[in-house]
Order: structure tokens, then sequence, then C-alpha cells
């Protein structure tokens, strides 16, 4: 793996779990944060490959590298010619199964966010973003919401065995507790 020392600029962006910079030949760079662990952004690095490899809207990445003592991921970017198009940038919990359980995955981590003390108007926004995206979810593909609830406690306590990023237990542990009632 390529070690590099370098002065970076600020981040144009930053996430729960990384920084994404500037990079080279048009490319940006996702610098992950220390607590990340190595086995996390080889996994990352190896889904989007193959996502990418599988024609699905991820950016083409490039070999990991380590950039001031941080795991980094070069990725493809898009020119203002193609912005519109949607693009998955975060793959690191991408996974194969049940789509459902995908629906009891994003309603449990945009639960998380409902506790990290988000402005009044965030906490809408997030609120407004689940019931929109389930909404639409169960107009496509109706049925599923009671597996959905099943999956919920299970999606719940693999976050906290992970401890991805906002993971706050109480929410968390609400939500199995409430699964196992």
């Amino acid at each position: 793996m390529e070690s590099l020392t370098l002065e970076l600029e600020p981040p144009i962006a930053t996430g729960a779990t990384a920084d994404i910079h500037d990079w080279r030949n048009g490319q940006v760079l996702k610098l992950y944060r220390d607590f990340v662990p190595r086995a996390s952004a080889v996994r990352e690095a190896r889904i989007t490959r193959a996502l990418h490899d599988a024609g699905v809207r991820v950016p083409a990445v490039g070999e990991l590298l380590e950039v001031n003592g941080r795991l980094g991921l070069p990725m493809d970017t898009r020119t203002a010619d193609n912005l519109q198009t949607p693009v998955v940038i975060d793959c690191v919990v991408a996974h194969r199964g049940n789509p459902l359980a995908d629906v009891a995955q994003m309603r449990v981590a945009m639960t998380e966010w409902l506790y990290i003390g988000l402005p009044e108007a965030g906490r809408r926004a997030v609120e407004r973003f689940i019931d929109s995206y389930e909404k639409r979810y169960f107009e496509l593909l109706p049925g599923g919401r009671d597996e959905v609830a099943a999956w919920m406690p299970v999606v719940a306590a693999v976050r906290i065995s992970l401890g991805h990023a906002p993971s706050s237990e109480e929410p968390l542990q609400g939500i199995i507790d409430a699964g196992l009632k």
C-alpha cells in the first residue's frame, strides 16, 4: 500500500466516518477517520469496485493508500454535465439479501440521526425522509411492513456490535427491546 505524507487542503465534504478531499486527476479522496478499522475500508473498496464492475452507478475506485497515517480511497468524480445522475458513494454496508432488511437498515440508521442533537428543522427533515422513503417503497412494492418490523431489532443489534457512526446505544437498544416484546 502506498503511504504518503501530504499537506491537504481542507475537506470539501465531511461525514461520520470520512472526509472527502480534492485529489489527483479529477478524483476525490475518501479519507477515513482514525477509528475506522482497516477491514471496513478494504471491504468498502472491494464492494464499490464490484458494484462498479456490475454497472451500478457508483464511482470507480483506485487502490487504498495511506495519507498522513489515515486510510484513503481514491474515487472518480462526476463532471458538471452528468451531476443529475444519482450515484452511491458510501458502500460500506452494501450487502446481498432480503430487500426488506435494507428498508429496516434505512429506518434504523435514520432513527439514530434523531438522537444526535439535530436542530428541530433537521429532525423534521429526517422524519419526512423516513416517511416519504417508506411510503414510496411500499407504493412500488406493497406489503412487507411486518417483515421490516421484524428486521429492525436484528439491524439495530448489528449496528451496536459494529459501532457504526452515529451509533448511540440508547435508540438502538430501544428498537431491540421493542422488537422482543
